[in-house]
């Protein structure tokens, strides 16, 4: 990590260094420290530009770039842009700030003193990397493409499956009846060639059911008359009484005692022969045994 801090002075001096060679990246690797304040002006209502010339005498003007998080209280943090080219070449650079508040056409400018650094030349890759090791990561890379392509698919083959398993649900159920049948169907969505939603389709799921045809006698309505019968109509209009599902031949309820003194209930079409007797299932309570209010005893 390389620091370089703009003193109260509004001079530039380097607090930590480590080695810069040709063509590193100076992103995140060469910090400035910039003060909240530089002389009067606000350092975050200013714009901060780094001018540098290199070795080979060319000079650049780069915008830096501040970091998210500030150094301390006192200091924020600015870096170089990605694609900053002050380390094409080995030797000696110079740079200083220029920071710029105000409006472009009347601004407020404060520089900083000068400062130097050194670019130290780079070993050449190939004493780094042999002709063996560049094919194995030339192997690795196709390898990587070959995965990459097989993963991709693999997905398209799995969306293409969702979207046929999603298609071939049914989720409705439709009465047509024109033709007596009922059909199980998918809404899905639809679009047109450019993208463009056009609402909604309903698919057809399997074969229709047919209820009735016109040569068929079917069922096409059930329902209880004022005496409580089932009547049923047919295709034909014809009908027929299928007996009576209300009224005074209901269900009857039949209670039962246990030995546990547990009263239940059955529901039965006619009484069983066994009827329960009178019998005081609690004979603990406050009232008079049963047989007395009765006259008949009865067995506990």
């Amino acid at each position: 990590m390389f620091y370089i801090k703009l003193d109260d002075q509004n001079d530039l001096v380097i607090t930590a260094r480590e080695p810069i060679f040709r063509g590193d990246s100076l992103n995140h690797k060469i910090i400035f420290l910039i003060p909240h304040k530089v002389g009067e002006l606000d350092t975050l209502a200013s714009t901060i530009y780094l001018t540098y010339i290199r070795a080979d005498e060319t000079a650049d003007v780069v915008l830096l770039e501040r970091m998210p998080q500030d150094y301390n209280e006192s200091y924020y943090q600015y870096t170089f842009p990605v694609d900053c080219s002050m380390t094409r070449y080995p030797g000696e650079l110079v740079m200083f700030l220029q920071v710029f508040s105000g409006p472009y056409n009347n601004p407020s400018i404060s520089k900083s003193g000068e400062c130097y650094l050194q670019v130290m030349a780079s070993t050449n890759m190939d004493e780094y990397i042999s002709d063996r090791s560049l094919s194995l990561i030339a192997q690795m890379q196709q390898y990587m493409d070959n995965k990459v392509e097989k993963t991709e698919t693999v997905l398209n083959e799995r969306i293409d499956e969702t979207d046929e398993v999603l298609t071939s649900k049914a989720d409705n159920i439709v009465f047509n009846a024109e033709n007596g049948t009922i059909q199980l169907v998918s809404t899905v969505s639809v679009e047109d060639e450019y993208g463009n939603d056009m609402g909604v389709e309903q698919i057809a799921i399997g074969d229709p059911i047919v209820i009735y045809d016109d040569t068929a006698r079917g069922l096409i309505n059930m329902e209880i008359n004022e005496s409580g019968d089932l009547i049923a109509t047919f295709s034909d209009m014809s009908t027929q009484n299928l007996g009576r599902v209300v009224g005074k031949d209901g269900a009857v309820y039949i209670p039962h005692v246990d030995e546990n003194k547990v009263l239940t209930f059955t529901i039965e079409s006619t009484p069983s022969s066994a009827v329960l007797q009178p019998m005081d299932i609690n004979p603990n309570d406050e009232w008079q045994d049963i047989s007395a209010a009765t006259g008949k005893k009865v067995n506990p």
